[in-house]
């Protein structure tokens, strides 16, 4: 056990593993680590942030490992906002410093310690890019960030042109994940669907304007050193890669 502190809010916990894993818990449940979860934590910063033409400013929902922020912060955006609940979770998220571009460092970040959907409803800001990536829809509380009230909260945070990306999860029933698909579908006139883990997990991307993945920017990507090296330990080298990953359109 790496870190251990009874919070407010929640008990957050860092383990290290024999196999050389890391986990992030919350109340005992596994909500980030180094694992298969990398391809869900990477792929929620870089895919919004390529498919944007242009980001200048962008929000996460939820740190866990910090990894999705760190994605967020390799694109020359002004203005990052961490919006997290937990300070546990916070503190207990240094442990994955050498694997999220020590992300809590960056001089554009503002860290919010608040609940992801207060500040939607509550706050005047607005972003090129927000990405919500919340515990599981089931855990007491965070269903609220799974609703169309909340998506349509969303809409309204986003700048002209802006993207929401938002992860699910298959770990319920058929019935609830159509039910939050559609509620998504229901807020966002264009909206694509990618797989970041087969079977298990997926991103909804919604806008209120038509969007495409920019050939020349994600190839540059792809081949930086730093952002190409972080997809190429999910399996992505090239642009044919990702677009493997979407599976529909509306």
């Amino acid at each position: 056990v790496l870190f251990f502190k009874e919070g407010l809010h929640t008990t957050g916990t860092t383990e290290l593993w024999p196999s050389g894993n890391i986990f992030l818990r919350v109340n005992g449940k596994t909500d980030a680590s180094l694992g298969l979860d990398m391809r869900t934590q990477l792929l929620s910063g870089y895919l919004p942030m390529l498919l944007h033409a242009n980001p200048k400013s962008a929000l996460v929902i939820g740190q866990g490992s910090g990894i999705t922020l760190g994605s967020v912060q390799q694109f020359p955006v002004n203005k990052i906002n961490l919006v997290e609940i937990s300070p546990a979770v916070i503190e207990g998220s240094r442990f994955f410093d050498p694997f999220n571009h020590k992300a809590l460092h960056d001089k554009r970040l503002t860290v919010l310690l608040e609940d992801g959907r207060n500040h939607i409803a509550l706050s005047k800001n607005t972003y090129d890019v927000i990405v919500s990536e919340p515990s599981n829809p089931w855990i007491s509380g965070v269903g609220a960030l799974f609703t169309v009230n909340f998506f349509e909260l969303l809409k309204k945070r986003l700048n002209p042109g802006g993207l929401a990306c938002i992860w699910v999860h298959t770990n319920m029933s058929p019935n609830s994940f159509k039910s939050i698909v559609h509620s998504f579908t229901e807020k966002f006139q264009f909206v694509t669907m990618w797989e970041s883990i087969a079977g298990d997990d997926y991103l909804l991307i919604g806008s209120e304007k038509k969007y495409g993945l920019p050939f020349e920017k994600t190839k540059k990507y792809l081949s930086d050193e730093v952002t190409g090296k972080d997809l190429a330990e999910i399996g992505i080298r090239n642009v044919p890669d990702i677009m493997s990953l979407m599976i529909m359109s509306r």
